[in-house]
């Protein structure tokens, strides 16, 4: 099932993990969500290939956008605590500080600034409340 572990399939699968109300078909479900996007990210891959060589100028339309925005709305409803809060803020702030850097070094520094401030974050939290 990891070959079809698409960003899409996560974000639903992990929604489904979580709930905990019948884990024992939970891979079921993935597997379902994962053959479903796999084939519509296909089906959508050819129409934007056929698009793309039919409508002239289609890159200055903007539509670069909508990935980011498919992220942003995978990854808001994930931000439901301090440590994430930190953990996104920081990833969000060093990605822009770093967008420069050369091969993405900038978006692999980001994400290992953002998981350090979300442990970070979280072991502080633990020691306030005493649960570690």
């Amino acid at each position: 099932m990891a070959f079809g572990l698409t960003d899409e399939t996560f974000a639903v699968a992990a929604a489904r993990w979580l709930r905990n109300d019948c884990p024992a078909h939970n891979h079921w479900y993935q597997l379902g969500s994962m053959v479903f996007m796999y084939t519509n990210w296909n089906i959508c891959t050819i129409i934007g290939l056929a698009a793309g060589r039919i409508l002239e100028g289609i890159g200055g339309w903007g539509l670069d956008f909508a990935m980011v925005a498919a992220f942003i709305g995978m990854a808001v409803p994930y931000v439901k605590n301090r440590p994430t809060c930190w953990a996104v803020a920081v990833a969000g702030g060093s990605a822009l500080a770093f967008h420069g850097l050369p091969h993405k070094l900038g978006l692999m520094i980001a994400s290992l600034a953002g998981i350090g401030a979300g442990v970070i974050a979280e072991g502080l939290e633990r020691q306030v409340t005493g649960d570690g």
